[in-house]
């Protein structure tokens, strides 16, 4: 598997198994050696847990049987942290087991028992685990979630290493989906944190993850030999066979430059042998062989070819056996062996028929993803404009109702100066009949006397 497709897993644990396959069998039989002499106590619990975890990807089964044993033991002796341990550890195993509903039962019981023992700095890893479950079950909405869980409580509890992964593990699921502006925001963030906290095998990850996010080739080349730079500091066998790789084909792609192709090339296919990844070496063989292929190196190309088409059949790397038949067909047809350029054409047509239709549904799941994602963005903002809304017409029906009030005393201020008015011109009217009569009374009086 490619590191753009392991890297939340990977970075997600302790990044143990930097120098390859062998030397990790080399651990975990060193490790076996100290169970029978060791006591019941806590540290045999982590030697346990140890053990299942360099197990997991080797033996998950085995690796689960160890698990178990931590979780019994913990339990046993009253090991709080050890019984944590011990939930994550199973997860894991049956993670690796592409098991996910027993990993998500799993990790949600190491949840339950970090939360009931309030041993908060414990949570992150566990939703992180919790998010590459998601991501593989195809809940890319619930894989950020996760994401954005870990990186909180890692902030919460000053856990700078943590912060930094769970970041990394948002700007990966980002990649995931295509969105190259947000992942490529996260993954530098994370780069930023991972240097200040000297993480370098964390940091040969992210860059390997920005060469995919970024659209300048000068930046590309840096971020690749930056990469390759680290891994082999670090001695990083994975981190050198994918950036090996990587760097080949930008070689071939974007420079053009094809003896640095074939060097680069040559130096992932000696690093894999070391780390005996037959997806990597399928994946390289038919890199090489396209190279040899453009170079008119037809026989060269087709025994690269089928030594890849080969590895791939035999682990049922679909993509890969497609890749390979498609190229092969070519060179038989360059060749005029029509008949077998025709053969393989139409069986990788046929395969890679069944490969669209999963990826449709992938693709599907993902669009859904995003739908929901945006639907819930969308939500908020119709909530906001609802909001917005009614404070609207709360503030037009306040408005509405003092300037009601403001009329109203308007009109009635107006009546009753109207009234006043009136009752004044009648209190005028009735004094100047008065005088009147009195005129007409000293009138009639004055008639009355002469």
């Amino acid at each position: 598997m490619s590191i753009r497709k392991t890297c939340i897993l990977i970075i997600v644990m302790l990044l143990s198994f930097g120098k390859g396959l062998k030397a990790q069998q080399q651990i975990i039989d060193s490790l076996k050696l100290l169970v029978p002499q060791s006591k019941e106590d806590t540290n045999k619990v982590l030697l346990l847990g140890d053990i299942a975890y360099y197990l997991y990807n080797l033996n998950p089964e085995e690796s689960f049987e160890y698990g178990r044993q931590t979780l019994e033991l913990a339990q046993k002796i009253g090991f709080g942290r050890g019984v944590i341990n011990g939930y994550y550890k199973m997860c894991i195993a049956r993670y690796g087991e592409s098991d996910y509903e027993d990993a998500k039962k799993y990790a949600l019981l190491a949840l339950e028992k970090a939360e009931e023992l309030e041993y908060g700095n414990r949570m992150s890893p566990i939703f992180n685990i919790l998010g590459i479950i998601a991501k593989n079950t195809g809940d890319y909405e619930e894989a950020i979630k996760w994401g954005f869980e870990a990186e909180k409580i890692a902030r919460q509890y000053g856990e700078e290493t943590d912060v930094a992964i769970a970041i990394s593990n948002i700007g990966s699921l980002y990649l995931e989906l295509s969105d190259t502006i947000n992942a490529k925001k996260y993954l530098l963030d994370a780069v930023a944190l991972m240097m200040a906290q000297d993480e370098k095998l964390h940091l040969v990850e992210l860059y390997s993850n920005l060469v995919h996010v970024e659209a300048d080739d000068d930046k590309k080349f840096e971020y690749l030999n930056n990469a390759l730079n680290l891994a082999e500091e670090t001695e990083y066998i994975s981190g050198l066979i994918y950036n090996y790789q990587s760097l080949g084909n930008f070689y071939r792609d974007v420079r053009q430059d094809f003896a640095n192709a074939k060097v680069s090339y040559n130096r992932a296919l000696t690093y894999v042998d070391m780390n005996e990844d037959q997806y990597q070496k399928a994946s390289i063989c038919i890199d090489f062989g396209n190279l040899l292929m453009q170079t008119d190196q037809l026989d060269s190309a087709s025994l690269i070819l089928e030594e890849g088409l080969e590895l791939a059949k035999g682990h049922d790397f679909r993509l890969k056996i497609t890749e390979a038949k498609k190229m092969l067909s070519k060179i038989y047809a360059l060749n005029n062996d029509h008949e077998q350029a025709y053969t393989f054409l139409e069986e990788s047509y046929i395969l890679n028929d069944s490969l669209y239709n999963e990826n449709i549904a992938e693709e599907l799941a993902i669009a859904n993803s995003r739908f929901e994602s945006e639907k819930k963005e969308s939500q908020i903002i119709q909530q906001q404009l609802e909001i917005e809304r009614q404070t609207n017409i709360r503030n037009r029906t306040i408005f509405g109702g003092l300037l009601l009030v403001l009329i109203g005393t308007g009109v009635f201020l107006a009546l009753n100066y109207r009234n006043r008015r009136k009752r004044k011109e009648a209190e005028l009217a009735f004094e100047l009949e008065h005088a009147k009569a009195e005129n007409l009374k000293n009138l009639d009086h004055l008639k009355s006397e002469f």
